[in-house]
């Protein structure tokens, strides 16, 4: 740090030693580490800039206000991270204390969301720092921040789907295929539990009266005769046996039921990725865990069937043609045929998709 900055740190800190018959001037010395977290990032010392923002949560904790010291805290965590990414820039470390403190940081500010009663602020928070510790490398820390996001955001089933979805990107990077199952079901039913049969979101909100289209019944709040509770009860009540009717209709397949109920666009996607993932992932628990990949036949007898009717409606058709293609040769364990597959299938799959493809097909030595 330079001498001037330096002195000037010193001189902030003073004002902040307790005398007799003074209190220690918080609100001044806040706003001028502020600025010298501000001057010190503009001559790129974001370590020595971290440093002075840090000190800055502690007089806002100290003015006992929670929510600008959390999100002090974060602009903290930013200035380490900064400093991290220099450093391996560098290679002048690989201790990476600066990511330790940014992490400490991060967890701070979303203890303090949560407390304060923001779910939301800190599930958010929680999905930013798993992204930036699978970043750098740390994938088993960043499925465990997609865990407690998806729990902190339950009351956005979008959201949550998203979460899972991450942490389902993590299992099949770590190859815990029993895990990724287990996230892939609940993705599917968290998908089949926020609709209804027409197709509408069905999350339940804090008023009825006042969000009364959450429920599919838009307008219907400024009726007279409309009663949110009575409609709410009567609603709960015939809803399971709504979901029962269509799961008969689809043999106990909740991949299937959930791309009926699915609405178009990144419900009825997240559905077909899940599928796809599905498909793939009988075949890899089938050479490792086999009583597991019972709970995936449904899916997989449906691509194996010899009807010529699309068996996934949900899903684009020649894709869906392709990938049928694919797990037959999976099936019969046809190297050639299984290569041929592999190339029709690919430029559609996601990164983790095709990492999984390719450990299938080393499982059941389909590659040489």
């Amino acid at each position: 740090m330079d001498k001037d900055y330096l002195a000037s740190y010193k001189s902030i800190h003073s004002k902040l030693k307790k005398r007799f018959l003074r209190k220690p001037n918080y609100p001044e010395a806040a706003d001028q580490l502020h600025q010298l977290q501000h001057l010190l990032r503009q001559e790129s010392a974001p370590s020595y800039a971290a440093f002075c923002a840090l000190a800055a949560s502690r007089c806002e904790q100290a003015l006992n206000n929670p929510l600008a010291q959390a999100s002090t805290l974060v602009r903290t965590a930013q200035l380490y991270l900064e400093a991290e990414a220099e450093e391996q820039l560098l290679m002048e470390t690989d201790f990476e204390g600066n990511l330790l403190d940014a992490v400490n940081c991060y967890e701070q500010a979303i203890q303090i969301y949560v407390t304060e009663g923001l779910q939301t602020y800190a599930g958010t928070l929680y999905t930013e720092l798993a992204t930036i510790v699978q970043l750098f490398s740390h994938v088993e820390e960043a499925l465990q921040y997609h865990f407690k996001a998806a729990s902190l955001l339950s009351s956005s089933p979008l959201n949550t789907v998203q979460c899972l979805d991450s942490a389902l990107q993590c299992q099949l990077h770590l190859h815990r295929y029993d895990g990724a199952l287990e996230s892939l079901l609940k993705i599917v039913d968290t998908v089949i539990d926020c609709h209804d049969p027409s197709g509408e979101i069905l999350f339940v909100v804090s008023d009825p009266c006042t969000h009364a289209s959450g429920f599919g019944v838009a307008g219907l709040q400024h009726s007279p005769a409309f009663h949110a509770p009575l409609y709410q009860h009567c609603f709960d009540i015939a809803r399971p046996c709504l979901i029962c009717a269509i799961a008969r209709t689809t043999d106990g397949d909740p991949f299937l039921l959930a791309g009926k109920l699915a609405s178009p666009g990144a419900y009825r996607q997240i559905v077909n990725d899940a599928e796809v993932t599905a498909v793939l992932l009988y075949f890899a628990l089938l050479e490792e865990l086999p009583n597991k990949a019972k709970l995936l036949k449904a899916p997989l007898l449906r691509f194996l069937s010899d009807t010529d009717e699309f068996v996934a409606p949900h899903m684009e058709q020649q894709f869906e043609l392709d990938l049928r293609y694919l797990v037959a040769c999976l099936h019969e364990l046809s190297p050639e045929a299984s290569r041929s597959a592999q190339i029709a299938v690919t430029p559609r799959l996601t990164h983790a998709q095709k990492d999984l493809l390719h450990d299938v097909l080393i499982l059941r030595n389909l590659v040489s």
